[in-house]
Parts: C-alpha cells; structure tokens; sequence
C-alpha cells in the first residue's frame, strides 16, 4: 500500500480498493509463544473508555496495557491492540493495524457489513494475525455450568427468554450497533445450545419503549424483551425435563436442585472479562485462535443487518 493511500485511509476511515503493494511484514509475533515478559498491548478509545477497563486491566496476567492513540500504536513495538472506536470507524483502523502485524481485541460490533468482515479477514489471514471478540458471557462459570449440564443431561431446549437492556448487559457498559445488548446475549445462547438463529423477527415498540425481538432456532425459539427500564440481564430456559434460570450474577436456578451451582456474585462480571482478556492474551503467545473470535464478531454482524431490515420492515428476516 503505499503512503498516500495509506494516509487516505487513516484520515478518512474509508475502505479503498486494491492490493497491498507493499511487502508484508513477519507473520510471526514479536512475542512468541514460551517467550518470557508480558505481552505489551495497546488502548485505542476513548480515555473514559480506559478508565472504565483499566481496573480489569490491570488483574490480567501475563499482559501490561497503556492507552495510545492511532497513530503512536502503528509505529510502536506494542504486540496487540484492544481497540474501542466509533463503528464507523474502526473496521478501517483495524485493517491498519493488521497492516503493521497487530494482534486485535475489540468489543461488539466488528464491522457494520459483510463486506468490511471480509476486508478484515483477508487482512487477518494475509498478516497471520490473530483477532479476539470481547464477550465476558462466554466465561461466565454459571454459563459455562448450564452449557456443560445441557451436555451431559442432553436436555431439549424448548424456549429461551431473555429479559435486558436495549444497550447495556451491565450498568455502565455500553454495545453499540443496531442490535446493542442483544449480540451478546445470542452468541451466549449459541455458545450453550451450539446453535444459530434462522430467523428474527422484532415486534413494534410496545409501552415505555419495550420491544420484544424473536429468534428461531431449528429446535426451540429465544425471546428477549428489550426494556430500557432493566437493569442487567436475566435468562429462563424451558424444555420438557429442564427449568433454569440464570442472570447478571450467576446461576439461579437448575430444575429440582436446592443449592445453586454457582451461587450469585456482583463481581462475576469483571472477572469473567479478565478471563476472556486472558484467553486472548494466551492466543496472542500461542497463536492459536481466541475462544471469541471473528466468526463471533461475523455473527453479530448478521444480527444487526437482520435487525435493521425487521425493524424497518415490519417483517421476519432469515439469517
């Protein structure tokens, strides 16, 4: 690529055609597995954003992060990038960053079409990078429980029933895109049932701006009433043997069981989101694949088209 398209990416954030005209760099990180040291990752955000992380940050083993912008983490020796810009945006300085052998964590959503997905993913397999998708839910220990015990048990799943908030799984952290809280919580529920949705469907908006979107699977349904009044989230799951109920906390209920799983705590949140942290750092040193990846990130973006066309047309999409 050379520099003045370069540049014209930067400044614009805009996606431009053609190859890469400039020889790639090493496909290996400057920090390989078995080496010694943390791994040195970035903060690309805002600096509230990193204050609202910083706690976590600081409890991940094996990893320092430091807030930088832009510019500063493409010329740096900085191994990964956690970065937390507008959608807009940042599937543009991803591909950037990929460009200078950046490993990458970010939060939902990805990319806002299939066709950045796909710039993206060439970018990752051209530079042999690796790419994490930050979703505390699947290291939640109660989650991990009921995926286990559904296992085990080979329960049928009959319906699922999500109750959250349009834009926040927890008070004080924000998902941006179309479908906010809900592409979290879908890609929970297919981490548990192994499965994806067929279909959505969104209801208009009801009282006090509570909507309720329907998602087919090809066994069970999974509605979720997306209320601007809840706080945190919480989930039931029915089948014709099976009763549980799981929120923001921990495991509530397993059918007859009287001492819960996973007992209920506060702090299960950020620990979770260390775990998923960590998960990604060890994919960085090994450089295997994060446990929450770029498919997951490609599902959600399919979540979001689907959403945005029920939304306007009144009508079921199939994904």
């Amino acid at each position: 690529m050379d520099l003045s398209r370069r540049k014209f990416i930067h400044r614009t954030s805009a996606f431009a055609a053609g190859s890469c005209l400039i020889p790639a760099l090493s496909h290996y990180s400057c920090n390989p597995a078995g080496k010694a040291g943390p791994v040195r990752m970035g903060f690309v955000g805002p600096e509230e954003h990193f204050r609202y992380y910083k706690p976590v940050f600081q409890k991940v083993k094996d990893a320092s992060v430091e807030i930088t912008s832009l510019d500063e983490a493409l010329t740096s020796n900085l191994q990964a990038i956690f970065i937390d810009s507008y959608p807009t945006i940042k599937p543009a300085q991803i591909i950037l960053l990929l460009e200078q052998n950046k490993d990458i964590v970010t939060p939902y959503p990805l990319a806002g079409s299939l066709d950045e997905y796909s710039r993206i993913q060439a970018f990752l397999e051209r530079y042999n990078r690796k790419l994490g998708m930050l979703n505390p839910l699947h290291f939640y220990p109660a989650i991990r429980t009921l995926k286990e015990w559904l296992a085990e048990k080979k329960y049928d799943l009959s319906e699922i029933r999500v109750s959250c908030h349009p834009y926040q799984l927890i008070k004080g952290y924000h998902v941006n895109g179309y479908a906010g809280a809900v592409q979290p919580l879908q890609r929970m529920i297919s981490f548990i049932s192994g499965k994806f949705p067929l279909s959505l469907f969104i209801e208009k908006i009801k009282t006090k701006g509570v909507r309720r979107w329907i998602l087919d699977y090809d066994s069970f349904q999974a509605t979720f009433q997306v209320d601007p009044g809840q706080t945190g989230w919480i989930m039931e799951l029915d089948g014709p043997a099976l009763s549980a109920l799981t929120d923001h906390t921990g495991l509530l209920r397993l059918n007859d069981e009287v001492e819960p799983r996973r007992s209920p705590e506060p702090s299960v949140w950020d620990r979770s989101m260390i775990r998923n942290l960590e998960d990604f750092i060890q994919a960085v040193r090994s450089r295997t694949e994060p446990m929450v990846n770029s498919l997951d990130g490609l599902s959600a973006i399919i979540l979001n088209q689907a959403a945005e066309k029920s939304m306007q047309n009144g009508t079921r999409i199939n994904l």
